[in-house]
């Protein structure tokens, strides 16, 4: 392998192999702009009513501002549920401490 890819890789954390590899596959896409051929896989390229492949990929959505009330007591309930969860077992048994020092 040329020393360019040996010398690339600890800073982008992969290996010399995988530098050549997306390179390589760079390339190839645009290899395929160039000739006029558009990729399959490139989401901006959807029609209305298509399914996405891959979703994860897109920012996040804000929340609307200005929500249901039904849908803001859910959300301050969700929130108050994860608050709880955390330190659960120590309040448990700091009352269990409590209750054998008051026996």
């Amino acid at each position: 392998m040329p020393t360019q890819w040996q010398t690339i890789a600890p800073i982008i954390r992969r290996t010399a192999a995988q530098c050549i590899e997306r390179y390589e596959y760079l390339l190839d896409q645009a290899q395929k702009k160039e000739d006029g051929e558009d990729a399959a896989d490139d989401p901006r390229k959807l029609k209305p009513g298509e399914i996405d492949p891959n979703p994860e990929t897109k920012p996040a959505l804000p929340d609307p501002i200005d929500m249901d009330e039904d849908d803001l007591e859910m959300l301050s309930e969700a929130r108050a549920r994860l608050a709880n969860t955390q330190g659960k077992k120590a309040k448990r048994k700091a009352r269990e401490k409590q209750l054998k020092e008051a026996q």
